[in-house]
Formats: structure tokens, sequence, C-alpha cells
């Protein structure tokens, strides 16, 4: 009716320090820290989450290691998060709550040249992910989803197993990439339902155990190779993600998505024109 009905406000801040090492031998990598500070509030009738605070440091480190027929890589990430909640003001349903978390993340990787214009990869993943502020502390009415979302402040860290296998073509400008996954995950944090006969419908987080497996292939062809360039740049990606336990597919999760950009260059000039389908 020409009032806004409540007022979101998010803000922040980060800051992330990134230091590559000197060459040992073969071995090349970098180290890190990253810092996130964040501030979240609602007021009005739509707040259907607290006023909340996120607080994350992490370090990291990501190492190369050249070899004769391609390179393999390991990584870590080790986090300390905080999720603070400060209630609402007026609002009873909205208590003070605080979380904290220590996910870790460790990942292992190889890439084999098998070919001049040929590489395969593959990688190996445990990660692992704290709760986001609504996840744990929502508690009303979702209006943009036509929902009442509840949040569970007794969540945990979020965890999961992934794999990926890959393989890429390139001649050239032209090229090809097919990327095949599976994540399983013993405790996939989703938004299921819990009495779908009231109005609106109540949706609670609860921790499930899910897979998901899917692909991704992308590609670049050359049509115009003079002065005047022209690339046909192609891309979809399908998953399915579902709930291990019951079989039942999970919520909110895009199925399908396929696209194409037609990339014009010359010099210094460029342009694009694309279509994707959700």
């Amino acid at each position: 009716a020409g009032v806004a009905g409540t007022l979101f406000k998010t803000q922040g801040n980060d800051l992330r320090l990134q230091a590559r090492h000197a060459r040992l031998g073969a071995l090349d990598g970098v180290l890190g820290l990253q810092l996130d500070d964040s501030e979240f509030s609602a007021d009005g009738t739509e707040a259907y989450a607290p006023y909340s605070r996120t607080r994350s440091s992490a370090a990291f480190a990501h190492e190369e290691l050249a070899t004769a027929w391609g390179k393999l890589s390991a990584g870590a990430r080790l986090e300390s998060v905080q999720v603070e909640s400060f209630g609402t003001p007026g609002v009873a349903r909205f208590t003070p709550a605080t979380r904290s978390f220590n996910p870790g993340s460790y990942a292992l990787g190889a890439l084999w040249n098998v070919a001049s214009e040929w590489q395969l990869t593959s990688n190996l993943s445990w990660n692992e992910r704290a709760p986001r502020h609504y996840e744990l502390y929502a508690n009303g009415e979702h209006v943009a989803t036509k929902a009442e979302e509840i949040g569970n402040p007794e969540l945990g860290k979020e965890r999961s197993t992934n794999v990926d296998l890959g393989a890429a073509w390139k001649r050239g400008a032209h090229r090809a990439q097919l990327q095949l996954f599976q994540h399983q995950f013993s405790n996939y944090i989703s938004l299921e339902g819990a009495d779908l006969t009231t109005s609106p419908p109540q949706y609670t987080y609860t921790q499930v155990q899910a897979r998901f497996v899917g692909a991704e292939l992308s590609g670049n062809a050359r049509l115009l190779d003079a002065q005047h360039k022209l690339d046909l740049a192609l891309r979809a990606d399908t998953v399915r993600a579902e709930n291990s336990s019951t079989g039942q597919p999970l919520p909110r999760i895009a199925p399908q998505r396929v696209g194409a950009t037609l990339v014009w260059s010359r010099a210094a000039w460029g342009a694009r024109l694309g279509v994707d389908r959700y």
C-alpha cells in the first residue's frame, strides 16, 4: 500500500590476506587468513528472523605439486564461527542466544595431462559448514516464500563428503569440459515441511541425510577468427538432490539449467548476447 511493511538491513566487513610462498622444488602454494563480521536486522510486520551477528575467522592453505604427468593438489581450511541472536525489540518470540562452531574442510585433487589436448581431473573433499543465522533462529512468516519458517537453535555443523571427476579438451580457441559430481551429506540442513495444513504452511530447518548427484558441461566454439572474432559459449548443468532416508527430492534445488552466449570482439571492443533457461 505504498508503505514498506518491514525494513531489512545487512551490513558487514571482511578481510582476506593471502601470501604465496617461495617455490620448494616442485611445490607451490598459498597461505591465508580470512575474517568476516556481518550484522542482520529486520523491523516491521514481516520480520521472520531476529537481530543477529555472525563473526568468523579462518586460516587456509592450498598446495600444488607439479609432476611429469600433471599435478597433485591439497587444501585445508579451519574456521571459528560465532552466530549470535539479540532478539528483536517488541517481539517476544525472539530470544537472545549464541552458538559457536569450529568447521574444518580438507581437499585432495589430481590433474592428468593424458594427451596434448586432453586433461582428466579428480577431486575428493570433506567439508563442514556452520548453520546460518536464519537456519538457527528464524521464527515467523517469510512473506517472500509464503511460508512460516522455523529455525532450530540446536543444529550442528553440516558435513559432507564430495567427489568429482572431470575431462577437458582444448584446441586453440575451441574447448569443452565435462564434470560429474556426487555430494554425500550426513546432516544436510534442509527446510522441511512440518505442517502443510496451516495458512501459511509451516516449515522447519531440519538436518537430514542427503545425496546430490549431477553433471556440468561447458564449451566454446570459435565461429569467426579474423579482425572480428565471434565465439559461441555453451553451458548446461543438472543435479538430483534427495533425502537419502526417504528418497524424496530436497526442496528449492534447481534441477536443470542450460544457456548459450555469442561473444564478439575486435581489438579493445567486445559485446555479448546470451540466454539462459532455468
